[in-house]
């Protein structure tokens, strides 16, 4: 598809997204594409609801990393008796 073509498809949901309620996200498998990950972001800075077919997972709890400067950073305040 042409450039101009999808940037004026794109531009052609944003305004249905805006004129609606809501949004239903039909993710068949979980399956969501380039234009629907933009679609849905479009709508949620709009504070439009948003449903899907297939719920997608929620994102992983990021876990805390702890670097080998953190360890020796609390080794010497351990020792010292800084905080």
């Amino acid at each position: 598809m042409p450039t101009e073509v999808k940037i004026q498809l794109d531009n052609l949901h944003k305004q249905k997204i805006n004129m609606s309620d809501a949004i239903f996200v039909v993710n068949v498998d979980g399956y969501i594409g380039e234009s629907t990950y933009g679609e849905i972001d479009w709508a949620n800075r709009m504070k439009k609801e948003i449903y899907f077919l297939v719920e997608p997972p929620k994102p992983e709890e990021e876990e805390e990393v702890v670097t080998k400067e953190d360890t020796e950073k609390t080794s010497s305040e351990t020792n010292t008796g800084k905080e």
